[in-house]
């Protein structure tokens, strides 16, 4: 992707994640994405860049629950938060805050060993 120039939008949005219990990836063209979604606008398009501000999961459940989120592109899948490692207690929230930049291509997934909610919050910018 070239350096944009010109004209464009950036937007302060919001995504979220109902019950995710598999790895999911986010939809970019609408605020909620169902579990075990694979389909639809899940690149950030060409054009665009996606600036992730804050990922909470929360758990609702009685038990503990594994978490993880990746950067998947053509070729490679990236650990942001390991599910090995990372277990949000009964009826936790978990909150990532650390800010990171997805490029045209590629998606985030996330994955919940049981029914958890997520929700991301986001700027995108669009140059196209």
């Amino acid at each position: 992707m070239a350096i944009p120039s010109g004209s464009g939008t950036e937007v302060l949005k919001n995504g979220y994640i109902k019950s995710n219990a598999a790895w999911t990836q986010l939809k970019w063209d609408t605020d909620s994405t169902a579990s075990g979604n694979t389909t639809g606008q899940v690149e950030v398009p060409a054009n665009c860049i996606v600036t992730i501000l804050s990922i909470t999961c929360c758990n609702y459940n009685s038990s503990s629950v594994s978490f993880a989120t990746r950067m998947k592109d053509a070729s490679n899948e990236v650990y942001i938060i390991n599910h090995n490692g990372t277990s949000i207690p009964a009826y936790g929230t978990f909150v990532v805050s650390d800010k990171f930049v997805l490029r045209p291509t590629q998606r985030l997934q996330f994955y919940n060993s049981a029914t958890a909610d997520i929700f991301v919050s986001y700027i995108y910018q669009d140059w196209s």
